[in-house]
């Protein structure tokens, strides 16, 4: 399995995409099913990440994972490469979000119910 370094310029790389699109660590470990210490790892460098991890977390971030070794914020940002197309696919985002914090506090609610 070939595995990509992501000795700072890579894992860095990910989590300045990450924090420009306005996402938590939380919200994309959810998306890749890993935990968020795991994939802190990930961002911090401590952990090789796979190509195929590589392009999980870039289409989790809705870049091609290119972007994501060459990292090129004007390109991030410019026309071609607009976050979000329109308010609605923003609205849709945040609704997704939001539903996934409704689904984390009621895993906790039900946690503290059991003690």
């Amino acid at each position: 399995m070939k595995t990509i370094s992501t000795m700072l310029p890579t894992g860095q790389n990910i989590k300045t995409i990450r924090e420009l699109k306005n996402l938590t660590q939380d919200y994309v470990a959810t998306q890749l099913n890993m935990s968020v210490p795991n994939y802190s790892n990930i961002e911090t460098g401590k952990t090789d990440v796979t190509l195929t991890r590589l392009q999980q977390i870039a289409k989790v971030l809705q870049i091609d994972y290119r972007q994501i070794l060459n990292l090129n914020p004007s390109q991030l940002l410019n026309e071609d490469h607009k976050l979000y197309t329109s308010n609605v696919e923003l609205r849709e985002e945040i609704i997704k979000q939001l539903k996934i914090k409704d689904e984390q506090i009621n895993r906790l609610l039900a946690i503290v119910e059991k003690k």
